[in-house]
Order: C-alpha cells, then sequence, then structure tokens
C-alpha cells in the first residue's frame, strides 16, 4: 500500500510509478495487499500492481478482517520444484 497511497507516493513527474515499476520488476518475494483499496490509493499504481499480480503471483493466504480482505501473494515461479 506505501506505493499506491497517493499521499505517500505524490512525486512530480510519475516518478512514483517508475518506482513501483522498479520495485515489481525486482519480484519481491512476497506482496502484502488489503482489499477493497482505499479511496486515497492512486487508480495508476493499483491497474499496475493489480496487473502484476494477476500474471506472476498467486494468493499464498487470504484472510477477512476490519471489513476487509487481506491477502499475502508469492511468485508463481515459487510452485516449482528445484531440478537437480
Amino acid at each position: 500500500n506505501h506505493l499506491s497511497e497517493i499521499g505517500e507516493v505524490r512525486t512530480p513527474g510519475g516518478e512514483r510509478l517508475k518506482e513501483l515499476a522498479r520495485v515489481l520488476a525486482g519480484e519481491p518475494p512476497m506482496i502484502f495487499v488489503r482489499r477493497p483499496h482505499t479511496r486515497d490509493t492512486d487508480d495508476e499504481a493499483i491497474d499496475m500492481l493489480e496487473q502484476v499480480l494477476h500474471d506472476n503471483y498467486r494468493v499464498a493466504k487470504e484472510w477477512p478482517g476490519s471489513g476487509q480482505l487481506y491477502s499475502i501473494y508469492v511468485p508463481k515461479a515459487s510452485d516449482r520444484t528445484p531440478r537437480p
């Protein structure tokens, strides 16, 4: 959420989206998401995040709380068993 909340990522020239893209390109080992997204999230950042989650991640755990759904995503590649 820190890379999608407008108040925390407001920068000139779209730098916030570049930083989010940089972080996501590094394929973080885990991404924590809460839904529904709050009103103070940036729609472009959410779209970028949701696309990466759809394409490259799977839900490892979900649980409800405080009127929201909390989800932990891990890379789909972590499903693969290493071969000798």
